[in-house]
Parts: structure tokens; C-alpha cells; sequence
């Protein structure tokens, strides 16, 4: 996993009315940390995977720029709006318009099944392909079951919890509403990873 990028003084600002809120007094959070999650739209899944990794503390739509570690994972939908909302929230960053919040990546939820229309489908694959080009990318697949889950009942994961075998995660079909499939748990291990090794960069 590549290290998140320094931001860029000559890409072309983002418009004010797309900017998302950038704080400038430290959002209140229980412990400390790993990373933050920020929605870029409304509807993204924050608050599900803020609940889900247990390292990771949700933001709303705000940039934490006055915490530390104020390491950003932005969090988005996969159909266009939230596409389109990731890319110019990339821009920010890259823009300098984030103060002093440094962007570890994006991670991007599919929040239904896989788009049959070709035509469609082509679409999104094109923007997905300009925002992996542009930072560190995460895909959280489409969880069904997790839609008859209310938020506070969902399974969460933890750098402490023991994992399972890699033959054996294969082979077993884990119930989404009792554990985070292996598949998700993996990408939360990846970020959090990712998250401490870039503080500990920051702060040798």
C-alpha cells in the first residue's frame, strides 16, 4: 500500500459550494483513533463502518484538521453522485484546502448489487479507474444482510480479534450479522495498518 501523497499547490481549487466543512477546533472522540472517516455525501456508510472498525472514529462530513492524528479515510458510495463526491474531495486535499488533515485514501462502498446495464456500468468503472489513480482505494462489498441490521447491532472488528486461517476463511461462510466477513475484516486490518505506520512517519 502506497503512502498517502503530499498535497499538490498547483491543481485547481475546488469550488466553494462542493467543499466539504473543514474543522478548526478538535472534534470530540473517546480515545484515540487510528484514522477518521469522512462521508463525502450524504448516505455514504460512515457511521457502518465507524461502527464496524472499531479503530476508526466517524467525522460526518467534516474534515478533522485539528486533531491528532488527523489521518482522513474518505468514505463513498459507488454509483456517480458518490463517485463524483469522492473525486472533488480528493481534490481538496490535493488542493490544500483540507488544513492540516492529511488524506490516507478512500474507501468505497457498494451499497447494491453490481450494475448489469453495460452502458452503465462502463461509467462508473471509468470514474472508479481516475480515483484509483489518485490515492490508496478500499472496496467494501455489498453486504445484504447488513440491511436488516440495525447500526448499533452490527458485528465489529478489531486489530485485537484473532483471525482465522487464510484456508479456513475460504472454506467457511461467515454468518454477516454475528462477524465482519473475512473479506471486510481484511480491509479494516489494511487501513488501520496503513493508518498507524503513516503516524508513526509523522511522529518518529
Amino acid at each position: 500500500m502506497t503512502a498517502p501523497e503530499p498535497a499538490l499547490t498547483k491543481v485547481k481549487p475546488v469550488e466553494a459550494a462542493h467543499l466539504l466543512d473543514v474543522a478548526d477546533t478538535p472534534l470530540a472522540v473517546e480515545g484515540r483513533p487510528s484514522c477518521w472517516l469522512v462521508g463525502t455525501h450524504g448516505g455514504a456508510g460512515v457511521t457502518t463502518l465507524a461502527r464496524t472498525f472499531a479503530p476508526f472514529a466517524e467525522a460526518g462530513q467534516v474534515i478533522p484538521a485539528a486533531n491528532d492524528p488527523a489521518t482522513v479515510v474518505l468514505v463513498a458510495a459507488t454509483h456517480l453522485e458518490g463517485l463524483c463526491s469522492v473525486h472533488r474531495a480528493i481534490t481538496q486535499f490535493r488542493a490544500n484546502q483540507a488544513g492540516e488533515a492529511q488524506l490516507l485514501g478512500v474507501i468505497l462502498v457498494d451499497t447494491a448489487p453490481p450494475v448489469k446495464n453495460r452502458k452503465l456500468a462502463k461509467a462508473l468503472s471509468s470514474k472508479r479507474s481516475v480515483i484509483e489513480g489518485a490515492t490508496n482505494v478500499w472496496s467494501i462489498p455489498y453486504i445484504p444482510e447488513w440491511r436488516a441490521v440495525e447500526t448499533s447491532a452490527l458485528p465489529e472488528w478489531s486489530p485485537h480479534d484473532e483471525q482465522e486461517a487464510e484456508g479456513k476463511k475460504k472454506r467457511t461462510k461467515v454468518d454477516a450479522t454475528a462477524a465482519v466477513p473475512p473479506a471486510v475484516a481484511e480491509i479494516g486490518n489494511e487501513v488501520h495498518t496503513a493508518a498507524v505506520d503513516h503516524f508513526r512517519q509523522l511522529h518518529p
